[in-house]
């Protein structure tokens, strides 16, 4: 999907497109089968709703790719092939490497990143669970789990 398209309508909510995307996005990251049919259970639309925005994801954003009839993966984002490298130095600090860009740390400045970054994942990792839910309610579906949803653990 774009980066410059608007996620909500004129009234503040989502749009049906961000809804389905969400949805996509959600069960390619816990690496289970994307189908029109699994959609339908998760956001609640219909199937002529979900195939119109299937086809757009897949023909216009080629962000999507079908597989077999009904069946979709997400295409890979080439600027997240990039490769990270850490290199430490015994005494002058550390150089991180992510793709082409380079920054050299000293220890310090080495220390604070770690602790910043050692929060975050610990944020990811305990926000696992809330943010789950949180996508349920979001689609509706907070009352039941939705087929094929595998909670963490």
């Amino acid at each position: 999907m774009t980066a410059t398209a608007p996620t909500t309508n004129r009234s503040g909510k989502r749009r049906t497109r961000q809804i389905i995307w969400d949805a996509i996005v959600d069960l390619h990251a816990r690496e289970q089968a994307i189908t029109r049919e699994v959609l339908r259970e998760i956001t609640g639309f219909t199937l002529v709703v979900i195939d119109d925005h299937v086809k757009r994801f897949i023909e216009e954003d080629e962000t999507l790719n079908r597989v077999a009839p009904g069946v979709f993966r997400v295409l890979p984002d080439p600027r997240a092939e990039r490769h990270i490298k850490v290199t430490r130095y015994p005494s002058t600090g550390v150089t991180i490497e992510i793709g082409n860009t380079a920054i050299d740390l000293s220890a310090r400045e080495f220390r604070a990143l770690s602790l910043l970054v050692a929060g975050c994942a610990h944020r990811l990792a305990v926000g696992d669970a809330v943010g789950a839910a949180q996508f349920e309610d979001e689609v509706g579906r907070a009352d039941r789990p939705f087929p094929g949803y595998t909670p963490p653990s």
